[in-house]
């Protein structure tokens, strides 16, 4: 919480926590310097230990774990019921969609390479936008089912970085 917050653990509050609803971990944003880009103030530096911690942002709308990757314990994305748009791209042992389940609002969500159940996705009623670019799955007919959703973007071509961002979820 401490590289979240910029704050000493001692110093941050539950009002700090719950003021944090957009955060990006991205070295390349974070320490690029230039007259002409300064990165944004929900982006933070790939030098996380552990998701520890993760699940106290609860107000958190959108997130980008960025080249996060801790192994298979994502447990903590079950508290941020609040998500709206979600980068798993770079955590490639995500494999677990139930634990999406109580994302209720998660309208976006950028898939691993790695993964495998792109049909498992199907239950996320509220997802309006898939990008599974480079999934191993080939079974994409329980998404196309899906009446909300409105863009699924598949194999290795689809330029989805600049896809959404926090403005556009009302």
């Amino acid at each position: 919480l401490e590289l979240v917050t910029e704050k000493n653990i001692e110093d941050v509050t539950a009002a700090d926590l719950g003021e944090i609803i957009q955060l990006s971990f991205s070295d390349a944003s974070y320490f690029y310097d230039s007259d002409f880009y300064k990165a944004p103030e929900y982006v933070r530096p790939e030098d996380l230990v552990s998701y520890d911690g993760l699940e106290y942002l609860t107000c958190l709308q959108w997130l980008d774990l960025g080249n996060q990757n801790f192994g298979r314990d994502f447990r903590f994305l079950t508290s941020l019921s609040e998500l709206r748009y979600l980068n798993l791209e770079m955590a490639f042992e995500f494999q677990d969609t139930e634990l999406l389940n109580s994302m209720t609002k998660l309208e976006s969500l950028v898939l691993p390479q790695s993964f495998k159940s792109l049909q498992d996705l199907a239950q996320l009623s509220s997802l309006r936008r898939i990008s599974a670019r480079s999934s191993e799955s080939c079974n994409v007919g329980p998404l196309v089912a899906m009446p909300q959703l409105e863009t699924l973007l598949l194999g290795g071509n689809s330029d989805f970085q600049e896809w959404i961002g926090i403005t556009e979820l009302d």
